[in-house]
Formats: C-alpha cells, structure tokens, sequence
C-alpha cells in the first residue's frame, strides 16, 4: 500500500499513535508497518514498531516478542495481495510478567 506523506510523518510520530496494548483482545488488519530506533537518556537504543491498520489508526509497541512476531507475519505474507487480520494477545512470560503479542486470526 502506498502511504501519503501526511501518513508516513503519522507512522513515525509516538504522539499520534497508541499503544498496543490498548487493543488486547482484538482483531485488526494492518496496512502498513513502520520499525524505528531511538536512544534513551542512559545510551540504550530501543526499537519501536508502528502499524497502521485499516481505518488510520496507528498503533506502537516497544515489546520485543511483538515485534519479532509481526515481522515474522509481514514477511511471510508479503506477497500476498492482502494480509490476514491479526489478534492482539497477552501473554505471560517465564516470570509471569504480562506481555503483548499477536497471532493470525482465523479465515
């Protein structure tokens, strides 16, 4: 899909966008996606994922098993004319803190 400008600025804005984690629970279909690093005040860079789905919102996450997960979904599906939808997850991790993820929500 081919973003406007006013978009691609959106995509790369935090103030415009929400967090994922907002969203547990639902299903959304992603149109585009955008990764992007930053430096905290101590020197740690982090990465920042931000996808667009149908209707403009934006939504962000920092969540590492996140992000891997997408970029997992939005290469596999590249090619393919439209994505399938995704699920918002929560997971619990070996600690048992809380964590967003996502799966490809059933055809």
């Amino acid at each position: 899909m081919e973003l406007s400008k006013r978009d691609l600025y959106r995509m790369g804005d935090s103030k415009n966008q929400t967090n994922i984690k907002d969203i547990v629970g639902k299903t959304v279909k992603p149109i585009a996606a955008k990764t992007r690093e930053y430096t905290d005040g101590e020197g740690e860079i982090h990465q920042v994922l931000s996808i667009m789905i149908e209707g403009g919102a934006i939504y962000r996450t920092e969540v590492k098993a996140f992000i891997e997960s997408f970029s997992n979904y939005w290469e596999v599906f590249a090619e393919d004319n439209e994505r399938p939808a995704i699920i918002i997850t929560s997971k619990s991790s070996k600690r048992g803190n809380p964590y967003v993820n996502m799966e490809v929500a059933p055809e």
